[in-house]
């Protein structure tokens, strides 16, 4: 089990997710959980402000692909975004930051919620 709290800044995400991505891509199962501090895709927040940029998404996009296999959240409540994280200083705004992905080992993952 990996637990992360990434910084605020894209930026540092970018560095963040490759250092995840080399060190996870071991192929071990287990789940990576925490604070991520972004938003995957728009449905994800009510505001542009945790979207990611295009390096990002980037940078995302390949640990989804070598190490992410469930999202559990989506796989427990569907198309419900499930917003973790509200902030009146951004103009009441409402965001799903907080997420728990099961990684590699298939066998790992559950037949049903």
């Amino acid at each position: 089990m990996v637990g992360i709290y990434a910084p605020n800044q894209a930026t540092q995400h970018i560095a963040l997710w490759g250092s995840l991505l080399q060190t996870l891509s071991m192929g071990r199962p287990g789940l990576l959980m925490g604070d991520f501090n972004m938003c995957v895709d728009a449905s994800q927040s009510t505001s542009e402000h945790s979207i990611m940029d295009d390096p990002e998404q980037l940078a995302w996009d390949s640990l989804a692909m070598e190490v992410l296999k469930l999202d559990v959240w989506t796989w427990l409540q569907g198309n419900d975004p499930g917003f973790t994280f509200q902030s009146a200083q951004h103009r009441q705004t409402w965001s799903r930051l907080d997420r728990m992905y099961v990684m590699h080992n298939d066998s790992f993952l559950p037949n049903s919620p």
